[in-house]
Order: structure tokens, then sequence, then C-alpha cells
């Protein structure tokens, strides 16, 4: 977790039933073929995405855990939080949009069989 992510609170809040993960959208692949604005988008929908901080409502998510949202949500983007370098972004979601947890061990294992970036 970067430090920016773990002073997150100092800077941003959520309100409500909010949740705000976090996910890196590769610009290349690891071949080094530089990856379309569409292509890209598709990184939103996969795997899992870490929170990173919630709101006061929150009643099943907590920080750090990872969550699989759903492929109608609605992310917000808080351009605040955007770390150009590394490409990683910041939306903020309803709690309910969020269709499950995903085990981190179990992501670590199959991303390191597929060679998949962990979001």
């Amino acid at each position: 977790m970067s430090k920016e992510t773990q002073d997150l609170s100092a800077i941003y809040t959520p309100v409500q039933d909010y949740v705000v993960v976090e996910f890196t959208i590769p610009s290349k692949t690891d071949g080094g073929i530089i990856l379309t604005d569409a292509a890209r988008e598709d990184y939103t929908r996969i795997i899992a995405w870490k929170v990173v901080a919630v709101g006061p409502k929150v009643q099943e998510i907590k920080v750090g855990e990872y969550v699989m949202v759903g492929p109608n949500a609605r992310p917000l983007g808080i351009p605040l939080l955007h770390k150009k370098e590394d490409d990683t972004q910041h939306v903020q979601i309803h709690e309910y949009e969020i269709l499950g947890k995903v085990d981190k061990d179990f992501l670590t294992t199959k991303l390191k069989e597929t060679k998949t970036v962990l979001h």
C-alpha cells in the first residue's frame, strides 16, 4: 500500500454508504505493447479492486479487503487521488454495487499462475 493510500483518511473520507477502491490500469503489457483506451477500460472490469476507504454507513466491507464490482456499477472518479506515475485510479462506489469479497490469498496464487496484475 502506498503512502498516499495509507494517508487517505487525512485528505478524503467518503460519506454515507460510499466505498473508495483503487486499481491500476497498465498503459502497456509486460511485452511492451501499448494498450488502447478501450483495452485499458476493460481492466476496470476484471479481478478485484482494493478497498482503501469506507463511509460511516458501510456495513459489510472493510478497508484492505478486495471486492468484485458489478458490471452495471457507476463509479465516480476521484481526480484528487489519481497517481499518474503508476496509473493508479481511485473511484467511489456505493456499497450495494459490490457483488462480493475476494480472498487475497486466492488472488495472489491465481495471478501468479496467469501472470496478471493485482489491482
